[in-house]
């Protein structure tokens, strides 16, 4: 009986909480010089917990404004579980494929959203 008490509390302690998307962002396609924003909904969490990946790179950064990148944003209510990314003032060099990364925490496994494929587009006149 102790054994299968003993089981149970580490069943319980081990117990990883799985996030999943309410919401993942969507192949777009734009113009240069646009503002665009790529959709990303959780459950609700911390905004720390949070983050954007563009080709694999997923340390865009821990905060919403994410200042080493000034044209990149997170926006929206984190504690409502919104996680957008808003590019403003698109370029070429934002081609590429983005996603929603939940970090993995304490009691909590890591996620990510789907691809989204962003292309670009030039106007001519």
């Amino acid at each position: 009986m102790l054994l299968i008490l003993v089981v149970l509390i580490q069943l319980v302690n081990g117990i990883t909480i799985n996030n999943h998307f309410i919401e993942e962002p969507e192949d777009v396609e734009t113009i240069i010089g646009s503002t665009l924003i790529l959709r990303c909904r959780t459950e609700p969490l911390d905004e720390s917990q949070v983050t954007w990946c563009k080709n694999d790179f997923c340390t865009l950064g821990k905060t919403r404004d994410l200042p080493f990148y000034p044209r990149y944003e997170i926006i929206g209510y984190a504690h409502q579980g919104e996680h957008h990314f808003k590019i403003t003032n698109v370029s070429l060099e934002d081609i590429g494929m983005y996603q929603c990364q939940i970090r993995a925490g304490p009691r909590r496994a890591g996620s990510m959203s789907r691809k989204a494929k962003l292309t670009v587009l030039r106007m001519f006149i």
